[in-house]
């Protein structure tokens, strides 16, 4: 009789045990990966003589900025030098001197799962229309500055209140309290000024001029403009 206890005793743990063998695991369930989108920005129109931009990446979407790599890169385009940098809200362009079309890609490089987003942005450059004219105006009465001896220097702020809306600047000219010749002053990037020349650049809403020279007297500005 024990026997016989024992055996079904045996039998049915050797049943449960098959059973629960053939019991399938259940798949663990993933997390989904996070959104990642590039949004390079819209497309622009710059005018020369200004040849910097501000291209803006905050219309992308991304976890945090901790889990991303952020890339830019010039893809098409005429200047081959010019500076190109970025940070976490977008790039900022300069030296795009020639007329023309500049494509620029951003990248988003997810640092986890190495997923990548991409997207491409136009900025086009163009010359000023001059449909009916060209202006100008001469300024006399700016504040220049002077660095440790260095070249006279203005900054002007609000400088589109100088010409007329709906206007383009097309040159900058400076005259110094000597002479009679008006020097055309050149825009420039900040990173690589001219050598003993004026120059000009324009960055935050500031215009800002530099004479190239530290003589006596403080020189006049002729903005020349198209209308």
């Amino acid at each position: 009789m024990n026997k016989l206890i024992c055996f079904k005793v045996l039998a049915i743990l050797g049943l449960m045990i098959v059973l629960t063998g053939c019991e399938k695991d259940e798949p663990v369930p993933t997390k989904p990966p996070h959104a990642l989108i590039a949004n390079a920005g819209r497309d622009t129109t710059i005018y020369l003589p200004f040849n910097s931009a501000r291209l803006l990446s905050s219309g992308s979407t991304y976890s945090n900025i901790d889990s991303v790599s952020i890339y830019w890169r010039k893809i098409s385009g005429p200047a081959p030098h010019m500076t190109l940098s970025w940070d976490e809200g977008g790039a900022n362009i300069s030296g795009m001197v020639k007329v023309g079309e500049y494509g620029f890609e951003l990248s988003l490089i997810d640092k986890f799962d190495l997923r990548v987003s991409r997207d491409t942005v136009r900025v086009i450059i163009a010359e000023p229309f001059c449909a009916n004219g060209i202006g100008e105006i001469i300024l006399t009465d700016l504040t220049w500055e002077s660095w440790w001896g260095g070249p006279l220097y203005s900054n002007i702020i609000e400088f589109f209140s100088y010409i007329p809306s709906n206007s383009f600047l097309k040159n900058i000219y400076i005259k110094w309290p000597h002479s009679d010749d008006w020097v055309l002053v050149q825009n420039v990037v900040p990173a690589n000024p001219p050598y003993h020349d004026p120059y000009w650049f324009y960055v935050d809403d500031i215009m800002v001029i530099d004479s190239g020279y530290s003589g006596n007297g403080q020189p006049d500005v002729k903005l020349e403009y198209c209308y």
